[in-house]
C-alpha cells in the first residue's frame, strides 16, 4: 500500500507472487537456542497471503529431540470489506468462506504432523486465528476450528493458566474496534499436558520507539505466549 499505483500494476502483472500480500513472504520463523536440523517449509492453501507451516527438529542438551511446527493460519474476516474471494471456501463468499479455508489448513497441518512426527514428540505453535470465549473478557473466534485442533493435539499450557487475550484492543498496536481474543496457541503431540512446567503471556511491554503518541509500543500487534515444556 505504500508503493505508487504504477509500480503495483507492474508487480501484479509481471511477478509470480504479485497477487499475494508482502510479495509472497510469510513472515513465519523458527528461532532456537539449540541445534536445528531437517528444516522445511510446507505451503498451505491460502488466499491473499502465503500461508506456510515451518517444521524443524531441535536437538536438546539431554540428548532428546523434539519436532517444532510454526504457522500463521488464515484469519476469519467478517467485515464487508473482506469478502472471501479464494478457491477453498466451499462456495461461501463471507466469513464462512474464510472459516472453511482455515479449517482446510488445520486438516493439512494435522496430517503433516501425524505423517512427519509419527511417534516422536512435537510442539505446534503460532497464530491460529481461532480462539475460545472465557468469562467476560474473551470472545469466540472460529471456535469450531479450535475444537478440531484440540481433537488431535493437546493444549500446551499449565492447568492453572488463566486464559488471556493475545490480540487485545487495549494494545497501542491494535484498533479499538477489535475483539479481545486468545488466538495464539501452543499445542503438543506425543507429549502429556503434565509436561508443561509453566505458562505466561509475554512481549506485553512497550519497548519499540515510534515517532508518535504513545512514544513506545510493544513488539507486535499480538502478545506472545510462552510455555516451558519438559521433553525427556
Amino acid at each position: 500500500p505504500t508503493e505508487p499505483l504504477a509500480d503495483i500494476r507492474e508487480l501484479c502483472t509481471t511477478e509470480t507472487n504479485g497477487g499475494l500480500a508482502f510479495r509472497g513472504q510469510s513472515g513465519v520463523m523458527i528461532l532456537s537456542a539449540h541445534p536445528v536440523r531437517d528444516a522445511e517449509a510446507v505451503v498451505l492453501p491460502g488466499t491473499w497471503n502465503r500461508r506456510v507451516v515451518l517444521r524443524a527438529t531441535v536437538d536438546l542438551p539431554n540428548d532428546a529431540s523434539v519436532d517444532v511446527y510454526c504457522n500463521h493460519l488464515t484469519p476469519i474476516f467478517d467485515a464487508l470489506t473482506f469478502p472471501y474471494t479464494g478457491q477453498y471456501g466451499e462456495g461461501q463468499i463471507n466469513d464462512l468462506g474464510w472459516q472453511a479455508e482455515q479449517r482446510l489448513q488445520i486438516e493439512r497441518l494435522v496430517d503433516q504432523v501425524a505423517e512427519e512426527s509419527g511417534s516422536r514428540p512435537a510442539v505446534i505453535a503460532g497464530d491460529f486465528n481461532t480462539g475460545r470465549a472465557h468469562g467476560d473478557d474473551l470472545v469466540d473466534e472460529g471456535v469450531a476450528n479450535l475444537d478440531l485442533l484440540e481433537e488431535h493435539f493437546t493444549l500446551g499450557v499449565t492447568s492453572d493458566f488463566q486464559p488471556e487475550c493475545t490480540h487485545c484492543p487495549d494494545s497501542p498496536n491494535v484498533s479499538d474496534a477489535s475483539d479481545s481474543v486468545w488466538i495464539d496457541h501452543i499445542f503438543l503431540w506425543n507429549l502429556e499436558a503434565s509436561a508443561v512446567q509453566s505458562t505466561e503471556r509475554t512481549f506485553t511491554e512497550d519497548v519499540v520507539e515510534v515517532d508518535g503518541d504513545p512514544p513506545r509500543v510493544p513488539l507486535s500487534d499480538h502478545y506472545g505466549l510462552r510455555s516451558v515444556i519438559r521433553v525427556d
